[in-house]
């Protein structure tokens, strides 16, 4: 097609069977920490809506009963909620619709998501990031976002809340306080990982109509297979981003998650909590080897190595254990790490061990 651009993939978490092959590892004994999902999910009520799906028809392009359900369990209107197929597909129907709207570039509180920088170049969307401090941990600086809002305003801004790949919150507060520094320029507030955070409460806290709050339920019901994210916007947008996909994009087993996800309250409590109590685990096993962690409210932790991508190749080699090395976030030097079971991180302590103590060449 004249003019189009060819998608640069972004770097993700993730196992790819490819680079399993060429390093004969076997995929089937890999412990992925290179993501960051409830490693406690699915419950058995989005499990059972997987398995009785009507995958004999064709899915409703609106999403109709799922978005009903959803609004009573976010007290809020089916047309406001658009739910798409996984939170990645809405950041990039949000790019092109808001892209068009607006004349500026788009602006990226970096480090976070790759898949918005992609989009954007894709759209053709000029980009300007505003990169975190890093003195002693990642710290956004939203004062210095907003004043570059104001210097030359953009199509949209973006911001990552928990923050990737270190996992810090800034209070709901102080984010609705920033959105209203932008009104009328669209925030888009990714909150992908924020249910699972300490900070989930935060969720239920309205916020100015111009932000654009995108979360994923693949995250929260451990479910990367099926992709289901949401997005809580004004009606109007909500309306304007169906017609900008195409159709179907969110398939049966993702509108049967969606009508039973929300309202299982018991299980994401647990899931916190057990979250919260292993996050602290995997922190003191860390420090106990040396590795200090950023502080961090999400379930994933980040920690400074020299050559985190060598680290990552090699744990991945000798030991089939996937962690996330973070040159796609322009940290070389940051490894992240999923969240995971007591017994997962003693695999993993044991392999840094033998990593650390130098019984091994990388």
């Amino acid at each position: 097609m004249l003019g189009a651009r060819l998608r640069v993939a972004a770097e993700h978490g993730g196992i790819d069977d490819a680079e399993l092959a060429n390093l004969g590892v076997d995929p089937a004994h890999v412990l992925d920490l290179s993501v960051s999902i409830n490693p406690f999910g699915p419950c058995t009520a989005v499990a059972q809506a997987l398995a009785h799906a009507p995958y004999h028809r064709y899915p409703d392009p609106e999403a109709r009963a799922c978005r009903r359900t959803m609004a009573d369990a976010l007290a809020t209107t089916p047309e406001r909620i658009a739910v798409g197929n996984g939170a990645t597909e809405l950041l990039w129907g949000l790019v092109g619709l808001l892209a068009r709207r607006g004349r500026g570039p788009a602006l990226l509180a970096e480090p976070c998501f790759g898949e918005v920088r992609a989009a954007c170049r894709v759209h053709g969307v000029p980009v300007r990031a505003i990169r975190a401090d890093r003195n002693g941990n990642i710290a956004r600086d939203l004062d210095a976002l907003a004043a570059a809002a104001r210097e030359q305003p953009p199509c949209l801004v973006y911001l990552c809340n928990p923050s990737s790949p270190d996992g810090a919150i800034t209070p709901i507060d102080e984010v609705a306080a920033f959105a209203r520094t932008l009104s009328p320029l669209p925030l888009v507030l990714d909150e992908s990982f924020l249910s699972l955070s300490d900070r989930h409460a935060d969720l239920h806290v309205a916020l100015p109509e111009h932000v654009v709050r995108v979360r994923s339920l693949t995250k929260d019901h451990g479910i990367p297979g099926v992709r289901v994210g949401y997005a809580l916007a004004a009606p109007e947008l909500v309306t304007a981003l169906s017609q900008w996909r195409p159709a179907w994009t969110v398939g049966a087993a993702a509108q049967a998650v969606c009508s039973v996800a929300l309202e299982q309250h018991a299980f994401l409590t647990d899931s916190r909590v057990r979250l919260r109590g292993e996050r602290a685990a995997l922190s003191t096993s860390l420090r106990d080897l040396g590795l200090e962690c950023f502080p961090s409210g999400a379930p994933y932790l980040a920690f400074p190595y020299p050559d985190a991508r060598a680290l990552r190749r090699h744990l991945l080699r000798e030991h089939a254990i996937a962690v996330r090395d973070c040159n796609s976030f322009g940290l070389p030097d940051v490894v992240r790490i999923g969240v995971t079971t007591a017994a997962a991180r003693e695999r993993l302590q044991t392999a840094l061990e033998a990593v650390l103590a130098g019984a091994e060449t990388r």
